[in-house]
């Protein structure tokens, strides 16, 4: 929900300066997706808590808060305009199984 300029410099950061991006500020891709904005005790949930503190032991430290901090993100893989696999965060700690969401024939079938 940042800038350009701030999605450009944490990809950059994360090694994926290279990939496409856009900025959302209004969130209005989030309401499309069906995003859902959490109440203030899911971010503080001890597994939340938790990981936060897995993270911060591997390096990822806390930025400022850009956007609003209670909607929870997604993941979704779209082929021909449709959204064919999603994975909707209902917790901060929760984490999608990326390759389950890439594998199998939907992206095989664009190889052919």
């Amino acid at each position: 929900m940042g800038s350009n300029e701030q999605g450009a410099a944490l990809l950059t950061r994360s090694g994926l300066g290279d990939v496409p991006q856009f900025s959302d500020p209004e969130a209005t891709l989030y309401r499309a997706f069906g995003l859902q904005r959490v109440p203030f005790w899911r971010l503080l949930g001890w597994r939340s808590l938790r990981r936060g503190w897995q993270a911060f032991r591997a390096g990822h430290g806390a930025g400022r808060i850009v956007g609003d901090a209670f909607r929870m993100p997604g993941v979704f893989l779209l082929q021909e305009g449709r959204v064919v696999k999603s994975f909707r965060h209902e917790y901060p700690h929760d984490r999608p199984d990326y390759e389950a969401l890439v594998g199998g024939n939907v992206l095989a079938s664009n190889q052919a």
